[in-house]
C-alpha cells in the first residue's frame, strides 16, 4: 500500500543475490567474523603503490567492530606486490592492465573474503584516495534495507569506491550515471570480444535487469563533511555466478555457444574507463546531456503504473492509472494521468511482487516496480530511511537561488515578481537573523506508545537564558496583523523554501554538521509556532546499527531539530490558508515578533510590532 508521505524518500536500492534464512548460515556467517581478514592494497602507478605502503605501514584501516572480531587481531593488511600468489582469486594485475582512467579505480584494496567492501570504504573514506575501490571474492554481509543479510557467492563481481562531490544539487543524479555506466560498459565489452551483445537494463533508480530477472545493483550513501559530500558507491553484479537468479556469462552461452566469457576484470575495469567518462560529462553539462542515452537503457518508458493514495485516516484508497513519461528535475518519476495531471512518483521500498502481482493487460500494479508515493495530497504518513541522506539534503539545493550577473550573492526574493507586489517586497530586507539573540529549546511529552499523539512545545529564552514568561501582549493592530500575513504568505512563496506539501528540512544531525538548521539553509528559520506534532507518531527513521526499526524521528535526533522540520510543513500548509486564518495565528503566539519582525524592518507601517514582556 502507498499512501501520500509529506518528505521526498529516495531509497537506494541495494544489489539483492541471496537472502541468507537457514539459521545454520547465519552460524556460519557469524563464525567467519572471527575469522582473519586480509585487505591487499595495490596501486596503478608509483605514486598509488607508495601510499599503499604507507597505509600497511601506519595501521590505518579499520573493519566495522563485529567483523574486526572482538579484541583479536582479525585485520592483516598487506601489499599486492609482497607474493607472487596472492590468495585472491581477483586478477589484479589483468585488471590494471584494461583500466585506463586517471582517477578511479586506480588504488584498489583486495580482499578473498569481506563482510562488505561497502564498509571498508565507508569506514576508511578518509585515508583513501578519491577514486579508490575495494573487491571481494566473497562477500558475507551485503548490505539490504530492513536488516537483510545477503551473501554473495563467487563469480559475482562486489565492489565499492569512493567519490566527492561539492555541489549537493547533483548527488542524487549520481546513481543514474553509475547505473548507466554499468550497462554501457558490458556492451563495450560484448563489442571488444566480438560476442553478442546482452541489453542490460536500468529498473529505476538502481537495479539492473536482463531478460526479465534481476542481474545486479547499486548501493549510494553519502556524509557531508568539510563543505563536500563523500560518496561510498557499491556495485553488486552476476558475472559467473548462475544463481539466485541469472549471470552475464549464462547470458552469452544462451545466445552464442561458443562465446568468450567475460572476466570479473574486464568488467571492472570497463565500468571505471566508462564511468569516469560519463562522470566528465555529467559534472561539466549536467545530466541532461546523458538522459537520452539513459532512457535508451532503462525500463519504463511509456510504462503504465497505479498509484495508491490513502484518503485522509480513513481505509480507502484511491488508485490512479498514470503512463511514466520520464525523470522529472529533480531525478524522481514523471508520469501522466490520462486526464492530462502530471505526478511526480518517490520510491518507497524495494519490494519483490508475487506471481499473482505480476504482468496483467500490460499494466503493472505500483509494486511491480517498487513502491512509489506522490507528494500530492495530505500531511503523513511519512516514511523515511536513515540511509538515504542524499536526496533529503539535496531538497535545499535543488531550490537555492542562483547568483545573479555572476556574483556570489542570491537575488533578493522580489526580483521575480513585478507591480506593486514587487515595489512592496523591495522594501523589505532580505531574510536575516534576528538581532535578539534567541535558543530555542524543547519540552517533550513523548508518550511510549508510537501510537498516541505526541506534542512539542517550545521555549524561547533571551540572551540572559531567561525564558520568556507567558504573559504577554502584542503593539501590533488586526489590520496590520492581516497585512503582513498577506505580504507573508506572498514572500515565502519566492524565497528558496521548498513550497510542495512533503518538502521536509533535513536534519543536521543527520550529516554530522556542527552547525545550525539556519547555517545550513543559508537563510534563518522565519517564523516557528508552538508546535503540535499531529503526524510524529507516522515519522519514522530506521539508525544505522540501532537495535530497532522504525523508531520515532525525535527520538533519534534533536526535538528542536524535529520541530524545525515540521516547522516547515507546517508553514506550506499556512501558505495555502488564508491570510486571516495565519494573522489569527501570530496573534496568539508569542514567539511571532522574533521570528517575523526582521523580515519586515524596511516596511513602513509593518516593523513598528514589538514583544512587551511583563
Amino acid at each position: 500500500m502507498v499512501s501520500a508521505v509529506c518528505g521526498k524518500v529516495f531509497p537506494l536500492f541495494q544489489y539483492q543475490l541471496k537472502h541468507i534464512s537457514d539459521p545454520r548460515k547465519f552460524s556460519l556467517l557469524s563464525s567467519s567474523s572471527k575469522m582473519n581478514t586480509e585487505l591487499w592494497l595495490c596501486g596503478k602507478s608509483v605514486a598509488e603503490t607508495e601510499l599503499a605502503q604507507s597505509l600497511k605501514t601506519s595501521n590505518c584501516l579499520k573493519l566495522p567492530d563485529d567483523e574486526a572480531g572482538g579484541n583479536s587481531p582479525a585485520l592483516s593488511v598487506r601489499l599486492h606486490s609482497e607474493t607472487e600468489t596472492p590468495p585472491c582469486e581477483f586478477r589484479v594485475n589483468d585488471y590494471m592492465n584494461a583500466l585506463s582512467t586517471s582517477c578511479f579505480g586506480r588504488f584498489l584494496i583486495c580482499s578473498p573474503r569481506l563482510g562488505s567492501t561497502h564498509d571498508v570504504v565507508s569506514l576508511n573514506f578518509s585515508d583513501l584516495p578519491v577514486g579508490a575501490a575495494c573487491v571481494a571474492d566473497v562477500q558475507t554481509k551485503g548490505r539490504g534495507r530492513s536488516k537483510n543479510v545477503w551473501e554473495s557467492p563467487k563469480g559475482c563481481l562486489m565492489f565499492s569506491f569512493t567519490i566527492q562531490m561539492e555541489d549537493g544539487r547533483v548527488v542524487p543524479l549520481l546513481q543514474y550515471v553509475i547505473s548507466l555506466a554499468v550497462t554501457e560498459a558490458i556492451k563495450d565489452l560484448c563489442q571488444q570480444n566480438g560476442t553478442a551483445q546482452l541489453d542490460v537494463k536500468i529498473k529505476w533508480p538502481n537495479d539492473l535487469y536482463l531478460d526479465g530477472l534481476k542481474i545486479g545493483g547499486v548501493l549510494c550513501t553519502s556524509t557531508y563533511k568539510s563543505k563536500k559530500f563523500n560518496v561510498s558507491t557499491g556495485i553488486g553484479l552476476n558475472v559467473g555466478n548462475e544463481k539466485p537468479t541469472i549471470c552475464l556469462n549464462a547470458a552469452l552461452r544462451k545466445l552464442t555457444p561458443v562465446a568468450c566469457e567475460l572476466q570479473r576484470e574486464d568488467v571492472m575495469a570497463a565500468f571505471f574507463n566508462k564511468f569516469e567518462y560519463l562522470y566528465d560529462i555529467f559534472t561539466q553539462q549536467g545530466f541532461q546531456s546523458l538522459e537520452d542515452l539513459y532512457y535508451k537503457s532503462w525500463l519504463h518508458s511509456g510504462q503504465k503504473v497505479i498509484v495508491q493514495e490513502r484518503i485522509d485516516n480513513q481505509d480507502k484508497v484511491m488508485e490512479e492509472l498514470v503512463t511514466i513519461q520520464g525523470l522529472s528535475v529533480s531525478g524522481y518519476l514523471l508520469a501522466t494521468s490520462e486526464d492530462g495531471r502530471t505526478f511526480e512518483l518517490h520510491p518507497d521500498g524495494n519490494r519483490t511482487p508475487n506471481n499473482q502481482q505480476r504482468r496483467e493487460n500490460n499494466q503493472f500494479r505500483l509494486a511491480n516496480l517498487s513502491e512509489f508515493t506522490i507528494i500530492s495530497g495530505r500531511l503523513g504518513p511519512f516514511s523515511f530511511n536513515y540511509t538515504t541522506l542524499i536526496p533529503i539534503l539535496a531538497l535545499f539545493f535543488l531550490d537555492t537561488p542562483k547568483p545573479i550577473n555572476g556574483g556570489s550573492g542570491c537575488a533578493h526574493p522580489a526580483s521575480v515578481l513585478s507591480g506593486h507586489l514587487r515595489t512592496s517586497l523591495l522594501g523589505m530586507d532580505t531574510p536575516k537573523q534576528s538581532a535578539e539573540p534567541v535558543t530555542l529549546s524543547s519540552s517533550d511529552s513523548s508518550d511510549d506508545d508510537d501510537f498516541k499523539p505526541q506534542t512539542k512545545r517550545l521555549k524561547c529564552t533571551d540572551a540572559a537564558g531567561e525564558i520568556f514568561k507567558p504573559d504577554f501582549k502584542y503593539t501590533s493592530g488586526e489590520d496590520v496583523l492581516l497585512r503582513k500575513a498577506r505580504m507573508y504568505q506572498e514572500y515565502m512563496k519566492v524565497i528558496p523554501v521548498p513550497t510542495k506539501r512533503g518538502s521536509v528540512i533535513p536534519f543536521t544531525s543527520w550529516i554530522g554538521l556542527g552547525s545550525s538548521i539556519k547555517q545550513l539553509y543559508k537563510q534563518p528559520l522565519h517564523y516557528l509556532t508552538n508546535i503540535h506534532l499531529r503526524e510524529l507518531d507516522h515519522l519514522r527513521i530506521s539508525p544505522p546499527g540501532g537495535e530497532e526499526d522504525n523508531r520515532p524521528l525525535d527520538s533519534v535526533v534533536s526535538p528542536v531539530k524535529a520541530e524545525a522540520s515540521i516547522w516547515l510543513m507546517e508553514e506550506v500548509h499556512r501558505l495555502s490558508s488564508s491570510p486571516h486564518h495565519l494573522a489569527k495565528l501570530w496573534s496568539s503566539d508569542r514567539m511571532y515578533h522574533v521570528y517575523i519582525d526582521p523580515i519586515f524592518a524596511g516596511e513602513k507601517g509593518l516593523s513598528s510590532s514589538r514583544l512587551v514582556v511583563q
